[in-house]
Order: C-alpha cells, then sequence, then structure tokens
C-alpha cells in the first residue's frame, strides 16, 4: 500500500525548518514518501520577508524524498488558513495524510507508525486521527504499544479524507456549550482546561485563529477518537520566542528515543480510561505549573497561544 503523502508547513523560521526537514529526512520510510511543502506568504515588513525567502531557499534544496512538491502562498494565510487548505486541498487528491509544522522533531519510527495506524483504522469511522505526540508520564506504561482516547494532538498528525470531509469549520452548535453544563465539562476533558473559551475566542473574536480547536470540537461532536504511541514520538522545538503560537515558554518535554518503535496496535477500538484520567491530570497540573509565576498581563497574553500549541 502507498505510503501517506507528508504535508509541511513552513513560514519565517529557517533555523527550525532545517532541523523539522533533517528530522524527518531520517525516517525509515523518508525516501518513500511524497513531500507536499506548504510556504505561507510575508507579512509587508522587510525581517519577515528576508526570513520567508530564507526558508524558501532551504525548501527549494530539499531532495530526500521520493517527490518533494513546493507551494506558495503569496499572501499571509496565517497557520489556520494554511493549514485548512492545504489539508483540504491534499485529501482531495489523497485518501490520507500526514501533517507536520515546521518546530517538529521526529524520531525515526515516525512515519512508520503513522503508517501503520492510517492503514490499519482506515475503515473505522470512530477512528478520526492519527497522533505521534504522546502525553508521556512514568505511571504511563511505555511498552512499544497504542492506544486510544477521546481526544486529539496536532504534534504531528494524521487523518483520512473521510474524517476531515466532517470537519466543522464553522463549529456549529458550539453555543450548546454555554448552557449545557455536562457537556461543557466534557470538552474541557473534566476542567484540565478550558477549551470552551477558546472556541468561544475562535467563534466571536479574532484572538484566537485556530484549525486545532474546531478539529478538536469536531472530533468531540462526532464521539471519535485518536490513536496515540505509548511514548512520544515528537518533540517541539519552537518555545523559543520564534513561533506565532509561541511566546518564550519553555517546555521541558519528553523527547524521542531515535530507534523507539511502535510495534504494537490495539485490535479493539476502545479508550484506555486509566491513561485517560492520567492524561488529563498531566495538562491540568503541567499547564498551572508553566504560568505560575507569570504576571498577570504576561497570562493573559500567552494562554492561549501556549495552549494551543501544547495541549492541540
Amino acid at each position: 500500500m502507498k505510503h501517506a503523502p507528508i504535508a509541511l508547513f513552513v513560514y519565517n523560521r529557517p533555523i527550525h525548518t532545517q532541523s523539522t526537514l533533517d528530522a524527518l529526512a531520517s525516517n525509515y520510510l523518508a525516501n518513500e514518501s511524497e513531500l507536499f511543502i506548504f510556504s505561507d506568504g510575508s507579512k509587508e515588513d522587510e525581517a519577515n520577508i528576508s526570513l520567508v525567502v530564507q526558508v524558501r531557499k532551504i525548501i527549494e534544496a530539499e531532495q530526500r524524498f521520493a517527490a518533494v512538491h513546493l507551494h506558495y502562498n503569496q499572501n499571509n494565510k496565517g497557520l489556520a488558513d494554511s493549514i485548512l487548505s492545504g489539508v483540504t486541498f491534499l485529501l482531495t487528491k489523497f485518501s490520507k495524510i500526514i501533517v507536520l509544522e515546521d518546530d517538529l522533531i521526529t524520531n525515526k519510527t515516525f512515519l512508520k507508525y503513522m503508517n501503520q495506524g492510517l492503514n490499519l483504522y482506515s475503515k473505522v469511522d470512530k477512528v478520526m486521527s492519527v497522533s505521534g505526540h504522546s502525553f508521556t508520564s512514568s505511571k504511563i506504561s511505555q511498552k512499544n504499544g497504542s492506544y486510544f482516547l477521546p481526544y486529539m494532538s496536532s504534534w504531528g498528525w494524521g487523518t483520512w479524507d473521510s474524517s476531515w470531509r466532517k470537519f466543522d469549520k464553522h463549529a456549529d452548535q458550539y453555543t450548546i456549550l454555554k448552557t449545557n453544563k455536562k457537556l461543557r465539562k466534557k470538552f474541557n476533558l473534566s476542567g484540565s482546561y478550558n477549551y470552551s473559551e477558546l472556541l468561544y475566542d475562535q467563534m466571536e473574536t479574532n484572538k484566537v485563529d485556530s484549525w486545532a480547536i474546531r478539529w478538536w470540537w469536531t472530533i468531540f461532536m462526532e464521539q471519535g477518537v485518536s490513536l496515540f504511541p505509548d511514548r512520544s514520538l515528537v518533540r517541539n522545538i519552537g518555545f523559543d520566542d520564534s513561533g506565532t503560537h509561541t511566546l518564550g515558554l519553555d517546555i521541558t518535554q519528553n523527547g524521542p528515543k531515535e530507534d523507539y518503535e511502535i510495534i504494537n496496535f490495539p485490535e479493539k477500538i476502545k479508550v484506555r480510561k486509566s491513561t485517560f484520567s492520567e492524561v488529563k491530570k498531566i495538562i491540568k497540573s503541567e499547564f498551572h505549573q508553566k504560568i505560575k509565576g507569570y504576571s498577570f498581563f504576561q497570562k493573559s497574553i500567552d494562554k492561549v497561544k501556549f495552549e494551543l500549541k501544547r495541549y492541540l
């Protein structure tokens, strides 16, 4: 079976882009995979224009994959519109896709795991995405396996055309969260984080411009699940003031071991409840620890951008 095409979204971070490409090219299936790189256009200032030019020189030199296809936005779409349009475009041509951004370092087995997951569950409507990132903890077993959660992550993920067709761009009926406390609590992962507030901001203000919160809403309303590895195969290097959706938050992460491989996949589509409970605790405790000590002003700026990047 043909490997899933890879969509990589880049903007104005040449060092991050090169690191992401180097790690991806080291994957076991890289030379057998087609890579589609979507380069967003520059904002109208000299510094941004220069950085975008540098990024485009890097991607134009990339030759380590079966084929490399470059797509340039003439204007600046922003991350959300870039991803929405790019993913939608590719899923009109292919039945499955793997999606990365320009600050994600993958281990060598990432593509192998992603393709196995996408192939195994392609006919299962309830499974709506495959995640390469995992919420690691000493309490979560690491036995080269994988599990299902009623959740998602945007740090190296994949999906199918059948699932993406359900994507609710306009978050129809989202206002039900304002009146249905039980549903709102569930959407917020039992109070782990106020995702409903992020969704309100997305739909009612210009404070947030996120595809991820709407994808989480879609999976939630469809009662879907995502496949996760028991150890993260992805590490985010974007918390260094360079990203549009991060503001200098230094996150300590358990990065992937180079050769750690997922070889066990669940036969039954069943949520691992004990792991889901642990994940909700991790999200709640880690977020509050990271913002502890920030001033109120800093928190108000950082919390949305940090959370969109860290937990979706």
